[in-house]
């Protein structure tokens, strides 16, 4: 389902390619990628469970993550940044009015956490046998919204989601902050 190549990641890049901390041109978002980095963890957590109740465990911390991230990117890397609040506040707008083409988001990353936290349930209904053996190991195969998947499918989506999603509001806040530079060079010369 990927269809362009991701030009950010989550995993901190080698110390020469960082930007110099100090940078205030940079628009990252920090705190949402550390929480990613923890949402991967999680999800190696659930697929090296040994028992129902640990993979149960790391499924409900995954998914809540997963939600995490954007709480975080809302609520704590927008405060960074006039640049960042505006991108990340025009993707949330653009995801509520585009609803069916994020369906991993609201269907899956919203609903799962909330039904998980608020009920106590999980809103995928297993279908298939836990034990099955598949190329990969024991795999969960699930049902959601009346297609089967696996559970190794299914995150590994919203991880992609979110990575893409993630690097274009960076990629917009730099853009915002790059015309609003421009904006005052052509200003100054006049």
């Amino acid at each position: 389902m990927r269809t362009k190549a991701l030009r950010y990641h989550t995993w901190p890049k080698p110390k020469e390619q960082r930007r110099i901390k100090n940078d205030k041109g940079a628009q990252y978002a920090f705190r949402a990628r550390a929480v990613m980095r923890d949402v991967y963890r999680a999800r190696q957590s659930f697929f090296e469970a040994e028992t129902l109740a640990s993979s149960r465990l790391s499924w409900v911390t995954a998914t809540t993550l997963l939600r995490a991230v954007g709480h975080t990117l809302k609520n704590i890397d927008s405060s960074r940044s006039v640049f960042l609040k505006d991108a990340v506040d025009a993707a949330f707008q653009s995801w509520r009015k585009h609803s069916s083409a994020h369906r991993i988001f609201f269907k899956f990353i919203v609903d799962e956490r909330n039904s998980n936290l608020k009920e106590f349930r999980s809103v995928l209904k297993v279908v298939g046998d836990p034990g099955a053996r598949f190329p990969e190991g024991p795999e969960v195969v699930l049902e959601f919204e009346g297609e089967l998947v696996t559970a190794r499918q299914i995150l590994g989506d919203a991880i992609r989601w979110w990575e893409e999603q993630v690097g274009a509001i960076e990629e917009n806040a730099e853009e915002l902050r790059s015309s609003r530079q421009l904006a005052r060079r052509s200003k100054k010369r006049k």
